[in-house]
């Protein structure tokens, strides 16, 4: 793939990260459903996997704050790998979510679109 087409796909991946966390943020369900693909597989800081489905009915924190930066998108023909800082401030049922975590996520373009197909949160000490 030719370096102008790798950033014109790096730029749509970065584009559907940042919506991602958007669609976190606002607990918006038909935002995940258009990035997540059904065979999506998360792993959470505490090592837990959930599937698209346990990630759509997780009980998510009400976040005070939620900044996405240091977004590096690496383009692998239909592959693309994103890495992200992500610092939280939030609350949730059970205890206070807040921290900074570095993440990665894969997405693949199928039929033309680019979808989510992992993704894995680490929390930096």
């Amino acid at each position: 793939m030719a370096a102008e087409a790798r950033s014109f796909h790096a730029g749509k991946v970065e584009k559907l990260e940042r919506e991602l966390f958007e669609a976190y943020q606002r607990r918006d369900l038909s935002g995940l459903d258009r990035i997540l693909d059904d065979e999506y597989v998360f792993i959470a800081p505490n090592g837990q996997v959930r599937t698209k489905e346990a990630v759509r009915s997780f009980s998510w924190p009400q976040y005070e704050r939620l900044d996405v930066d240091e977004i590096r998108v690496r383009v692998y023909g239909e592959a693309a790998v994103v890495t992200a800082r992500v610092t939280l401030q939030g609350q949730s049922p059970l205890d206070s979510v807040t921290g900074v975590y570095r993440n990665t996520r894969v997405y693949v373009r199928q039929r033309g679109q680019w979808r989510a197909v992992s993704g894995q949160s680490t929390r930096v000490a």
